[in-house]
């Protein structure tokens, strides 16, 4: 199909109804946050596969705000609580940038390259939005932290599974196996100490219990190594300690993963250590793909599930261990 045979308004119609159907719930209601969470997905996912797409997605909001003529709710005015944790965030832009490759595959990247599809269909979204109620300088606000957000994960992600590579593999004798471990063990004592963080715990929400938490980072995890090409199942917990084991955590990988995860976000300002925790789970979920995704993996899925499961687990308790004994 040719770009010249496609009635823009249209074609952005068309998905503004797929978008309501992925964001509703099985009572047929729309969650707008959501909704505007997948669209904001969507347009970074056609930012990665233009080139520089840091500027190439600054670029379209840019225009899209334009187009709509309203600006983004100033960041002093926006209460920053309202912004879904980092987790929920994850998910529903990531699955916005599923929903924009259905159509990659199923019309081709080319016609998607044209940005005038995406502000077409952010201009109808925000319309709708709008007269359904809701303000379009706090919904602005909300697309474009939440664009912002998906980036900073995504391209984290592969830095930090880069630098386990080159800094840890090739230079220290890391194995594959070393490298989920580690990467996992840093999202779990991220999660661990963003429990103490004031900040994190409003964002939280203080009354979910501890294992909640964790849940939802491990739930990163293994949704990227899925997208990415592990078989999902039911062995990720296989052989993990009972409670009332003492715990084992991977202290020396994580310290070892430590030594280039610090740095990297503080490079990239990235400070919040439940976005951090995001981060590494999701580098952890990549490398687990590289290790045990394909026809011949170098290490079989319910031996790499699990390890990663254990990693992230222990560490997590072991940073509240640490401090009941006080050390």
């Amino acid at each position: 199909m040719s770009k010249q045979a496609i009635d823009i308004p249209e074609l952005s119609g068309f998905l503004y109804a797929g978008l309501c159907a992925a964001s509703s719930d099985n009572e047929k209601r729309i969650n707008a946050t959501t909704s505007v969470q997948m669209l904001a997905g969507m347009f970074v996912e056609l930012s990665l596969i233009l080139e520089e797409p840091e500027e190439t997605l600054d670029n379209l909001i840019d225009e899209m705000v334009i187009t709509l003529g309203k600006e983004p709710v100033d960041n002093k005015e926006w209460d920053f609580a309202t912004m879904p944790p980092p987790h929920i965030t994850e998910h529903n832009t990531e699955s916005g940038r599923d929903y924009a490759r259905q159509y990659f595959e199923e019309w081709g990247e080319g016609i998607f390259e044209s940005k005038d599809i995406y502000i077409c269909l952010a201009e109808h979204c925000f319309k709708v939005w709008q007269e359904e109620g809701f303000e379009l300088p706090q919904m602005l606000r909300l697309f474009t932290e939440s664009a912002i957000k998906s980036m900073q994960y995504e391209i984290a992600a592969q830095e930090l599974c880069d630098m386990a590579i080159e800094t840890k593999m090739l230079n220290c004798g890391w194995s594959l196996g070393d490298s989920i471990s580690a990467l996992s063990g840093a999202a779990g004592r991220r999660l661990a100490l963003a429990l103490d963080d004031i900040t994190a715990e409003k964002i939280l929400r203080p009354q979910r219990k501890a294992q909640d938490y964790l849940d939802n980072i491990v739930y990163v995890m293994t949704q990227e190594a899925i997208r990415l090409g592990i078989p999902p199942g039911t062995d990720w917990r296989l052989g993990l300690a009972a409670n009332d084991m003492p715990v084992n955590a991977p202290k020396e990988l994580v310290d070892g993963a430590e030594e280039f995860c610090q740095p990297f976000f503080q490079i990239t300002s990235i400070d919040n250590m439940l976005d951090q925790a995001v981060a590494c789970a999701k580098a952890a979920g990549r490398m687990l793909a590289v290790a045990a995704g394909g026809e011949l993996p170098e290490m079989a899925p319910a031996i790499a599930k699990p390890l990663a499961m254990a990693a992230m687990q222990e560490t997590y308790k072991s940073v509240f261990v640490e401090k009941a004994i006080g050390t």
